[in-house]
């Protein structure tokens, strides 16, 4: 636990000195990064919902309703329990098959969708405002033998 702190912090940081430039140079950093990070918890959101015990992929037969949670205790192994062949994985994913970690990474996904979409409507008033800065330097003779 004491090393995703450590990384949290780390990303943390160095996101906030990334804000600290100037206006363009961070928002070509943030139009890069929040598509990015937004697939990452698409897919992770994805491998969620659809490789637990609950999910579509194992269709368990689970009398509350095909996408209702577990019963605790209940039988993985293919048999009438949840699982419906469900076989825990050996490389620890299990530990991301939870509903918290779901609504952790859905809630991070539409937060990096409010971003990008934030960025995106930026963009035009971000590009006219250089823009017009480099046409006021080229009208005043900056850079030209008068």
């Amino acid at each position: 636990m004491a090393f995703l702190a450590y990384v949290l912090i780390f990303i943390g940081l160095s996101d906030l000195l990334a804000l600290s430039g100037p206006a363009y140079p961070v928002h070509l950093h943030w139009s890069t990064q929040a598509p990015l990070r937004m697939f990452v918890s698409f897919v992770l959101t994805a491998y969620t919902f659809i490789a637990s015990p609950a999910g579509p992929l194992y269709g368990g037969k689970n009398p509350r309703g095909r996408l209702a949670h577990p019963v605790a205790g209940g039988d993985v192994s293919g048999g009438g329990g949840a699982g419906g062949g469900y076989v825990p994985s050996s490389w620890g994913g299990d530990m991301l098959k939870n509903r918290v970690f779901f609504s952790f990474v859905f809630l991070e996904m539409m937060c990096w969708f409010w971003v990008f979409v934030t960025l995106r409507d930026e963009r035009a008033a971000l590009q006219r405002q250089v823009w017009g800065e480099h046409e006021h330097e080229h009208e005043h003779g900056h850079g030209h033998d008068e």
